[in-house]
């Protein structure tokens, strides 16, 4: 099971200040401070209900930073090799201590250099 710590919620809450990606079929989603994965019984496969706040994954910051930004790169780094890097075509390296967190904050750096 995929699990979310804070900063993790956090910056999924700061991207959708930005973006507001589609929440279907599949997803998880934050409504009330509590995580849902949304499947047949909670959402129609093609609804949107508001106030969900959508929480990505790694999968959907690569789709969306590919689709953004093209070329994209992971390291791990740091002395104990913890500390995660993504580097985005412009080099600029966003970091953090899960890989997620470190996707997150390279989605918030491509939404601040594009208008919404």
């Amino acid at each position: 099971m995929i699990k979310f710590n804070k900063e993790e919620i956090s910056l999924c809450k700061q991207v959708a200040e930005r973006y507001r990606k589609k929440v279907g079929w599949g997803d998880w989603g934050l409504v009330d401070d509590q995580i849902h994965l949304y499947d047949v019984i909670t959402i129609g496969k093609d609804t949107v209900e508001k106030g969900i706040i959508p929480l990505w994954t790694i999968s959907d910051c690569l789709e969306f930073l590919q689709e953004k930004v093209g070329v994209i790169e992971l390291w791990r780094h740091g002395r104990n090799l913890n500390k995660w890097l993504y580097r985005l075509n412009n080099h600029r390296w966003n970091d953090g201590k899960t890989p997620l967190e470190a996707c997150l904050r390279a989605v918030l750096a491509v939404l601040e250099e594009k208008p919404k």
